[in-house]
């Protein structure tokens, strides 16, 4: 099997009678004109692929054929708790199933129509998507945005605080500002919890997990077509892993080990900035 050295062979096959097949890990795939390759290789990615979402176990597992979506897809919030089940033909969703955190239903799509409808861990609903025939429906995704809401501010110390008391912010804030929307949870002025940003048409640009306001878990940002322009783990404020993208899904950067330079874009694809991390710690910033 002529394939690079990263690739592995599953042990043992999803279901009875089927034959092994690669699986690549998140820094080795890239998506390049809407389909998805091994990084270096010329031939859309035929496999499995697991891709983390934080340090408690939670999971996308994904299979590819062509580089597109095909067969079983899972999706994990932790190790035990399963959040989403789907089924795929060549791109095209055939069945799927989401679930609520308490395990009670939350969407499903069969024949290719229905809706799957996604929640964090904390219960809250962060989108749902509509499908026809197997296809995705166009159009705004995620819950409705509220009008208008008073946003904490940050005071000299680092600390969210009330626009008006200028005590610790301690709650559920929902938000527009310059037309994205920002949604989270603040304990005693620090972030906590999922921390979400959607861009003004609705898609997700944005998603990190915090703990007494440092990022503890998977942060994601995207474009505004869907790519991803990074994906990166942190434990307790510092850097596990980090992969960056171009727009149109070239790798940019890679700190496998927390060390190195992670370099990030804006949403129409130019450089925003370059940040030198040793060990997990950010040492040096650069803004374009």
């Amino acid at each position: 099997m002529n394939r690079p050295i990263q690739l592995m062979v599953l042990a043992a096959a999803l279901s009875a009678g089927c034959e092994s097949v690669p699986k690549a890990s998140i820094n080795e795939l890239e998506t390049r004109g809407g389909l998805v390759y091994l990084t270096g290789d010329t031939q859309p990615y035929t496999g499995m692929h697991t891709q983390p979402l934080n340090i408690n176990g939670g999971k996308i597992v994904t299979g590819y054929k062509n580089g597109r979506f095909h067969g079983n897809m899972e999706e994990w919030f932790n190790t035990r708790q399963r959040f989403s089940k789907s089924e795929w033909d060549n791109g095209e969703l055939l069945n799927g199933t989401t679930w609520r955190p308490d395990g009670t239903l939350g969407g499903r799509v069969i024949n290719g129509n229905g809706s799957m409808i996604r929640f964090s861990p904390e219960g809250l609903q962060i989108r749902e998507t509509h499908y026809r025939n197997g296809v995705q429906v166009p159009g705004a995704l995620g819950t409705p945005a509220p009008s208008s809401s008073s946003p904490p501010v940050k005071d000299a110390a680092g600390l969210y605080v009330h626009h008006q008391s200028g005590k610790p912010f301690h709650g559920q804030f929902d938000y527009i500002k310059e037309g994205c929307r920002y949604k989270g949870r603040i304990s005693d002025g620090q972030r906590d919890g999922l921390f979400r940003v959607w861009y003004t048409g609705g898609a997700p640009l944005m998603e990190a997990d915090y703990s007494k306001g440092k990022i503890n878990g998977r942060f994601v940002e995207w474009y505004p077509n869907g790519e991803r322009m990074v994906d990166a783990i942190f434990q307790r404020g510092r850097m596990v892993r980090a992969t960056s993208w171009k727009l149109g899904g070239k790798v940019a950067s890679k700190l496998p080990k927390g060390t190195g330079t992670l370099v990030l874009f804006y949403p129409n694809g130019d450089p925003r900035r370059e940040s030198v991390y040793e060990q997990g710690v950010k040492v040096t910033r650069r803004v374009q």
